[in-house]
């Protein structure tokens, strides 16, 4: 079964994207990676959260099933999770699509949907405070090694 690609691109941040590339590269990698992770996080909980609204939890199987996984990259500025399903528990596709005999109950797209602002804004929020973090130890560093 193909797997469908959702992606969130943040374009017009610049003095973000600017002041990551002026950081050392590891420190810019780490702060863009934990800011995608958080990002990722508030769109699984939403996942757990479609679940359980529609009442699709029987064995409790399909709502531990939510998984991200940090996908590589070649470009050290981006950074990517992958978010969907356990491959174990197949049955998800059922009740997304639906069947022949069974009508769709989609919980995955409503989930990203309810949550892309929220992902957004928090990927936003942390890719500044960690930078404003990263500024001042590095200030705080510099500022040592002179005297």
């Amino acid at each position: 079964m193909a797997k469908d690609k959702t992606t969130f691109k943040l374009e017009g941040l610049r003095e973000l994207q600017q002041s990551l590339r002026e950081l050392p590269k590891e420190v810019g990698k780490n702060i863009l990676w934990n800011a995608a992770m958080r990002g990722s996080e508030v769109v699984r909980k939403e996942i757990e959260n479609q679940i359980q609204a529609k009442g699709l939890v029987k064995s409790g199987k399909l709502l531990k099933s939510p998984i991200k996984r940090r996908e590589k990259t070649d470009d050290p500025m981006i950074a990517s999770y992958r978010i969907g399903q356990d491959e174990d528990i197949f049955w998800d596709y059922f009740q997304e699509l639906g069947t022949v005999k069974m009508k769709a109950t989609p919980f995955m797209l409503p989930a990203l949907e309810a949550s892309r602002s929220d992902a957004m804004n928090e990927i936003v929020e942390t890719l500044s405070r960690r930078i404003k973090t990263a500024v001042k130890r590095i200030a705080k560093l510099r500022k040592r090694a002179f005297f």
